[in-house]
């Protein structure tokens, strides 16, 4: 996987919205995957690519639990991916952000409705 083809890896972007371009991305990487596997095709370069993001997700995971463990800093998972370095441009696509929850909001008002109605 290529830092350059964010039309392959970077799922937000418009790019990897366009056909077209993610074809091409697709293609390019296949022939470079024919250099070491002459029988590759499109197929094998996304299993490829699917296999590198989960080894890559499953080692981000232990690191990011391991810093929520409370653990010290001589204890924090070091990743053993060997190309876990090489491929961290995704740390961005594979961490979610938190979001805004108006399950919340929505109780409080029903409480407050409640509440006004038992005082009337």
């Amino acid at each position: 996987m290529k830092k350059d083809l964010p039309e392959v890896w970077k799922l937000k972007s418009d790019v990897y919205k366009n056909r077209n371009v993610k074809a091409a991305a697709y293609e390019k990487l296949t022939e470079n995957l024919k250099e070491i596997e002459p029988g590759a095709d499109r197929e094998m370069v996304k299993k490829k690519i699917n296999m590198l993001r989960s080894g890559y997700r499953r080692e981000l995971k232990k690191v990011t639990d391991s810093y929520k463990s409370g653990a010290g800093t001589s204890e924090i998972y070091e990743p053993s991916l060997w190309y876990f370095s090489d491929i961290d441009f995704l740390r961005d696509q594979e961490i979610q952000v938190p979001g805004i929850s108006t399950m919340d909001d929505t109780v409080l008002q029903e409480t407050e409705i409640g509440s006004n109605e038992v005082s009337k």
